[in-house]
């Protein structure tokens, strides 16, 4: 074998040992990123140097904002960016709700109709509703638990009609709801949020996290809304009979999930346009605490920034 081959050969070999090395060290990372958050945290850092804001006592945090409140007191313990504007994303809907069990009760029946279903947008979350009748109040539990965008559309259309029953289009009734939601955030004194569509697939919908935990805070006075956003799994059904289990997008309540939370009790995610925002209800020691943030980097970013807020309440 003459010097030039066995050249070759070594350069060959130590390319390989290079790529070997490389992939190993990949894998060691993916593992680590999927399983440890801790790692995540690095990795992230690595990436994103300038944080839009601090944790609580200096704890890691990467979104825009975030803000936590003792329920007991309604006192805020801790909070960063509270009032800094961001996409709400599927938060959005926790305003619908809010303003639509000021239309109508519970218990109403609700006729979701095909032209209401085809007025969603391609690309949204789907809860699976189908036409047919249901009470209000599972179309409600459809936008938390899956957070569905063909049942926060059946929604504005029934109550929009309720309000203008002169409306002779389900495009008609959707949109003199949300006038009507935009009156009714400004009476509220949310002066931070506007609203375009009832879904929050609305990538000029703004809100900040202190208007969404005050909303939060109006739905938990229900205790059956409660119930409903505690629950990994959720079923439904059309006053027909058609039955509907949905699962939760909160991966908190997902017990086989590696950000399982036994203290979580909901509420509610939302993601769009790069913003992946969380509201939780957490209880410590029989003490429930609210904790919403907004426009954290990325899906696993959201989970281990309200880990990571957590972890630094007493």
């Amino acid at each position: 074998m003459n010097e030039t081959c066995k050249q070759k050969m070594a350069t060959a070999t130590v390319r390989t040992i290079i790529v070997a090395s490389i992939c190993a060290v990949a894998i060691v990372i993916l593992v680590a990123v999927t399983l440890v958050p801790a790692a995540r945290e690095t990795i992230r850092g690595w990436i994103y140097h300038e944080p839009a804001t601090i944790g609580i006592d200096g704890t890691p945090y990467t979104g825009k904002g975030y803000i936590v409140i003792d329920e007991t007191s309604h006192r805020t313990l801790a909070a960063a960016g509270e009032n800094a504007v961001s996409v709400p994303a599927s938060l959005a809907k926790l305003f619908v709700i809010d303003y639509a069990l000021t239309v109508a009760a519970p218990n109403e029946e609700v006729t979701v109709s095909s032209e209401t279903l085809a007025k969603v947008k391609p690309g949204s979350s789907l809860a699976g509703i189908v036409s047919g009748t249901y009470q209000l109040k599972d179309l409600i539990a459809a936008m938390l638990v899956p957070s569905g965008n063909d049942a926060a559309y059946a929604v504005a259309d029934y109550c929009g009609g309720k309000g203008h029953p002169d409306s002779t289009s389900a495009g008609e009734r959707i949109q003199a709801f949300m006038v009507d939601l935009a009156s009714y955030v400004a009476h509220q004194g949310w002066t931070h949020t506007q609203l375009a569509d009832p879904s929050g697939y609305d990538f000029d919908a703004v809100s900040t996290p202190s208007e969404v935990a005050n909303v939060s805070e109006k739905l938990l006075a229900h205790q059956w809304i409660r119930n409903v956003v505690k629950s990994e799994h959720y079923t439904i059904a059309t006053l027909s009979g058609q039955r509907l289990t949905m699962t939760s997008t909160n991966q908190m309540l997902n017990s086989s999930s590696a950000y399982y939370m036994p203290g979580v009790k909901g509420i509610k995610t939302g993601s769009l346009d790069g913003n992946y925002n969380l509201a939780i209800l957490y209880t410590k020691n029989e003490h429930d605490y609210l904790l919403v943030s907004l426009g954290s980097m990325s899906e696993a970013a959201r989970y281990d920034d309200l880990i990571n807020l957590i972890s630094a309440i007493s």
